[in-house]
C-alpha cells in the first residue's frame, strides 16, 4: 500500500468534512443517504460535482485537493466515488451495496446498522465506525490507514484480501470473522476487543489457507503484547508457533528432507509439548513429574536403588530416588552401588534433565512475572 495516497494536509481534511455542511452538500448528502438505503449506485449522483481543475488529473492514485478551489461554501468532489469526510448518525444501511468501490477516507459512521453491507474495494483511511453493527459485512479487498472500528460488532465479517495499517479495534467483536489474505499492521486492541483463538476457516465457498495462520496469529499476538495484555498475547503466541510448525516447517521438511530441518522441527515440537513455547509453566511441572515417574519405572524394572540399611528395593523407593535425583537434591540415603555402573549413568542423566527443566521453569516464570 502506498501511504502517500492517504496523506492530506489539515486544510484539505477540513474541506472534505465541511463541504457536506454547505447548502449544495446538504442536498447531495440527502440524495446519497436515500441512495445508500435503497442500495443504489451513488456515482451518478456525484458525477455532476466532479471538480474541473488542472490538478485533478489522477484522483485515485494521488488525490490532490487544490487550495484555490477550496472556497467557503463550495461543494465539489474529485471523482464520482469521492465521499471522503461524510458522516452518518444512527442510519439503517442494512445489506446495502452502495458503499463498494467508493472513497470513504475520513468518513464517520456512528451507531449505524451496516449489517450484511458490502464495503468491498473501499478506501477507508482514517474512517471511523463507532458502535456500528457490521455483522456479516463484506470488506473484501478494502484498505486503509488509521481505520477505527471502536465498539463495533463485526461477527462473521469478511476481510478477504484487506490491507489495514494502524487499525483501532478497541471494544470491537471480531468473532467468526474471515481473514483470508488479510494483512494487518499495528492493530490496537483493549480488554474488550474479541478475536477467536481459533480463526474461522470457512466463508461461503472459500477456505482459509492454513499457511496464512502463522502471520494472522502473529499480528494478533503483537497487538495484545503492545497493549500489555500479555496473558492474551501468550495464547496467540502458542497458536502462532503451533501453526508455524504444522503448516510452514513440516511441509518444508517433506519437500527438502533435510536432517537439520528435521532436528529443528523436533526441537520445536518438544518445546511446544513441554512448555507451550514458554507460555504454560504448568506444562513444565507436568512434564517434570512425568519424566520422574518414567525414570522411576526404569529404575524399578532394572533393579531399584538400595538404602544404607539394606532394605529390599520397592517402587516407592525408586520413585523417591527419581524425584530427589530430578530435583538435584542428592540426599545420598538411597543410591546405586558400584555394581550398577549403567544405572549410575542413567541417574546422572536424570539429574541433567532435571537441572535443565528447573532452569526452564524459572525462566518461564520470570518472563511472566517481570513483564
Amino acid at each position: 500500500m502506498k501511504k502517500q495516497r492517504y496523506q492530506f494536509d489539515l486544510i484539505a481534511q477540513r474541506f472534505m468534512v465541511n463541504r457536506w455542511e454547505t447548502e449544495t452538500g446538504k442536498q447531495v448528502y440527502a440524495e446519497i443517504q436515500r441512495g445508500i438505503k435503497a442500495s443504489e449506485d451513488i456515482r451518478p449522483l456525484l458525477e455532476h460535482y466532479v471538480l474541473d481543475h488542472p490538478l485533478n488529473i489522477d484522483p485515485y492514485e494521488y488525490p490532490v485537493y487544490p487550495r484555490d478551489a477550496m472556497q467557503p461554501g463550495a461543494f465539489w468532489v474529485l471523482a464520482p466515488e469521492d465521499m471522503r469526510g461524510i458522516s452518518f448518525y444512527q442510519e439503517d444501511f442494512y445489506a446495502t451495496r452502495s458503499l463498494s468501490k467508493v472513497q470513504l477516507s475520513l468518513a464517520s459512521f456512528y451507531k449505524c446498522n451496516l449489517r450484511s453491507a458490502h464495503l468491498s474495494m473501499t478506501r477507508l483511511s482514517f474512517a471511523k465506525f463507532e458502535g456500528c453493527d457490521l455483522r456479516n459485512a463484506v470488506f473484501a479487498h478494502s484498505e486503509g490507514i488509521g481505520t477505527e472500528f471502536v465498539g463495533s460488532e463485526l461477527c462473521k465479517t469478511c476481510f478477504l484480501g484487506t490491507d489495514f495499517k494502524d487499525m483501532d479495534c478497541s471494544g470491537a467483536d471480531f468473532r467468526d470473522a474471515y481473514f483470508e489474505d488479510a494483512r494487518f499492521g499495528h492493530l490496537r486492541v483493549d480488554y474488550l476487543t474479541r478475536f477467536d483463538l481459533t480463526l474461522a476457516k470457512k466463508w461461503k465457498n472459500r477456505s482459509l489457507p492454513p499457511r496464512q495462520l502463522p502471520d494472522l496469529y502473529r499480528a494478533l499476538r503483537r497487538a495484545y503484547q503492545r497493549a500489555d495484555l500479555w496473558h492474551v498475547g501468550d495464547r496467540y503466541l502458542f497458536k502462532e508457533r503451533t501453526a508455524n510448525r504444522k503448516y510452514i516447517k513440516r511441509p518444508l521438511i517433506i519437500r527438502q528432507r533435510s536432517i537439520r530441518n528435521a532436528l529443528v522441527w523436533l526441537m520445536d515440537l518438544a518445546w511446544g509439548l513441554i512448555s507451550g513455547y514458554g507460555t504454560r509453566p504448568k506444562r513444565l511441572i507436568a512434564s517434570g513429574m512425568s519424566i520422574s515417574v518414567i525414570y522411576a519405572v526404569i529404575y524399578h524394572l532394572l533393579g531399584g536403588p538400595v538404602g544404607r540399611e539394606g532394605v529390599a528395593p520397592t517402587f516407592a523407593s525408586a520413585l523417591y530416588f527419581s524425584f530427589t535425583t530430578f530435583a538435584t537434591l542428592g540426599y545420598g540415603d538411597i543410591s546405586y552401588g558400584p555394581d550398577h555402573p549403567w544405572l549410575r549413568l542413567l541417574s546422572t542423566s536424570e539429574a541433567w534433565v532435571g537441572a535443565i527443566m528447573i532452569a526452564l521453569f524459572v525462566a518461564v516464570m520470570a518472563r511472566k512475572i517481570l513483564r
